[in-house]
């Protein structure tokens, strides 16, 4: 590998290390703390992974340093299919995957990542491997076609249910959710087949798969993230709240606040920085402490999921409800 090479290489895994964290810290920040946001991180941050181990293996300055690095980079690229696909189900159904199909799904992957732990003993992953070359044995060809079978599948999936709500169906972001799904799996189809020489000339500089497809992810999900897709919703979670008349309280399973969209004595709407933030809920503690102990003994007894009862706020009377949801992402409301 060149010199030039080598810096192409380094830097432009490190852009996109940089651009996952900025935007992935937005979409954190932003968006509701379920079940498919923390998939999508925990895909996003096996991509990191899988680029950081690829860069400190290409400077590994001997072939037992090398080899460490590459187990480290299976780490992340073992599981980026079955991680998607797995992120799709849970999108594209509204549900968790079932844990028998989980289980039936993932075990092959970590049966791959035994292989490349011990692939001294056996060379079936690694035919070949030396400080400057390598080449693959017949296990490798088969995890790269069922990774990218699988993350064909999901991304299609994801398209499914994007199309599935009509409103979204716009130029602009078709562009985009369509660009997630043919970029990394044509580079990818493109590098494995050995056909990216016939159509540029050249051999590939390196490994081109790990930034294709995290930025399509990337890509995919500011497609998505407009309209707050990843909370299961469609419209702005912010719109809907502060669009609600009437004043809606959210706790924990404790009676602890989690969430209210306005003031409940001015009826002022509460901003969606102020929720992040957590001021907007603070600065009500002490005054709808009253509220919340009636909410704690509701939530503490067993009996009707629904109660209502006459409230005063200030000079003004109101009938309150309160509702037992079960619990929905981890968060019993």
């Amino acid at each position: 590998m060149t010199s030039w090479t080598l810096f192409l290489l380094i830097m432009l895994h490190m852009a996109c290390i940089v651009i996952s964290f900025g935007v992935n810290r937005h979409i954190w920040l932003r968006t509701r703390k379920t079940v498919l946001l923390r998939q999508y991180v925990e895909l996003q941050a096996i991509f990191l992974i899988w680029m950081v181990a690829k860069v400190l293996k290409t400077l590994a300055p001997t072939v037992e340093l090398r080899w460490a690095f590459v187990v480290l980079q299976y780490a992340g690229s073992s599981f980026p299919g079955i991680m998607l696909f797995h992120f799709a189900w849970t999108y594209f159904r509204r549900k968790p995957m079932p844990s028998w199909l989980a289980v039936t799904l993932w075990a092959p992957f970590f049966v791959f990542y035994g292989f490349v732990m011990t692939n001294p003993l056996h060379h079936l992953v690694y035919a070949t491997f030396t400080l400057n070359t390598s080449s693959f044995g017949p296990i490798f060809r088969v995890h790269s076609y069922a990774t990218w079978t699988l993350m064909g599948i999901g991304l299609l999936f994801c398209l499914l249910a994007w199309l599935r709500d009509a409103h979204l169906r716009n130029r602009n972001v078709g562009m985009l959710v369509s660009g997630a799904i043919i970029i990394p799996l044509s580079f990818n189809a493109l590098y494995v087949t050995n056909l990216f020489p016939i159509l540029f000339g050249s051999k590939p500089l390196f490994d081109y798969t790990p930034i294709c497809a995290m930025l399509s992810l990337l890509l995919f999900a500011v497609a998505i993230f407009r309209w707050s897709m990843l909370d299961y919703g469609i419209l702005p979670i912010e719109d809907v709240l502060s669009r609600l008349p009437h004043c809606i309280l959210v706790t924990d399973a404790d009676g602890g606040l989690r969430d209210m969209n306005r003031d409940p004595f001015t009826g002022r709407a509460i901003s969606w920085r102020e929720h992040q933030g957590g001021e907007g809920l603070q600065r009500h503690g002490a005054s709808i402490a009253p509220i919340l102990d009636r909410i704690r003994t509701f939530l503490s007894q067993t009996g009707p999921e629904r109660e209502t009862f006459p409230l005063r706020l200030g000079t003004k009377e109101y009938d309150a409800t309160l509702l037992r949801m079960e619990e929905v992402g981890g968060t019993a409301p």
